[in-house]
């Protein structure tokens, strides 16, 4: 996803594939999420998420498109009432003397405050999903 449009969805809760207002009810707005090795103990609790949400049309479009939905064993929908910002996903670079720049290897997953953000470039916006409700996905079909 395009990083300017990543950012737009997930600071106004749109949805990622059509940029409408994602789905929201008294549970919250419409996540999917993948159990990771960056994952909680408490997974999908406090889970940092760079998917900005979904509205439900779209999310039951993914669901019967996308491959990666289909083959993750770990994949859970969910709802959260407060996506909240958490900070930045990106490539970490450090200068060097000379004005040459080292790209440290690896993706760089940055909170706001950090001072390390100073020399993140940017690729998405990471939120965490706390108070989640998980959804039974066959109901987003039906």
């Amino acid at each position: 996803m395009h990083p300017r449009r990543q950012y737009e969805c997930m600071l106004n809760l749109l949805c990622q594939v059509c940029r409408e207002p994602a789905s929201e009810n008294e549970d919250g707005v419409l996540f999917f999420d993948w159990r990771t090795k960056r994952s909680p103990a408490t997974w999908p609790e406090r889970s940092l998420s760079k998917m900005p949400p979904l509205c439900e049309p779209c999310a039951v479009r993914s669901l019967a498109e996308c491959p990666h939905l289909v083959s993750e064993p770990t994949f859970v929908a969910l709802r959260t009432p407060d996506p909240r910002a958490w900070g930045a996903y990106g490539c970490f670079y450090q200068p060097l003397r000379g004005g040459r720049w080292y790209c440290h290897p690896g993706d760089a997953w940055v909170k706001y405050g950090d001072m390390r953000l100073h020399g993140l470039i940017a690729a998405a916006m990471v939120v965490e999903l706390t108070d989640v409700t998980r959804v039974n996905v066959e109901e987003l079909a039906a």
